[in-house]
């Protein structure tokens, strides 16, 4: 899934797939649950993530000031790469 110029997409269950990809950028915004094996996530330009959900293994790349948010985001194997003042919080 691609992102761009301030689009809006919010999810009010939960999307089930094998493996999730997603590039955010130019000001978008996503909200919802995801439930996949694997996830691949790139943010840029103020970007804003919210993501819940589960997956067994995540990539992320956060550049240009983009926000993720995890409240509830279950991942087994997590690895972020964050540049230029990207910002990143989980509550669990």
């Amino acid at each position: 899934m691609k992102m761009q110029n301030s689009a809006e997409f919010n999810i009010s269950s939960q999307m089930m797939m094998d493996d999730f990809s997603l590039k955010m950028e130019d000001k978008t915004k996503f909200a919802g649950a995801i439930l996949s094996n694997k996830a691949e996530i790139n943010l840029y330009d103020n970007a804003r993530l919210e993501m819940f959900g589960k997956t067994l293994g995540s990539r992320s790349g956060d550049e240009d000031s983009a926000v993720m948010v995890s409240l509830h985001w279950f991942v087994n194997n997590l690895k972020i790469k964050a540049e230029d003042d990207a910002f990143g919080r989980n509550f669990d």
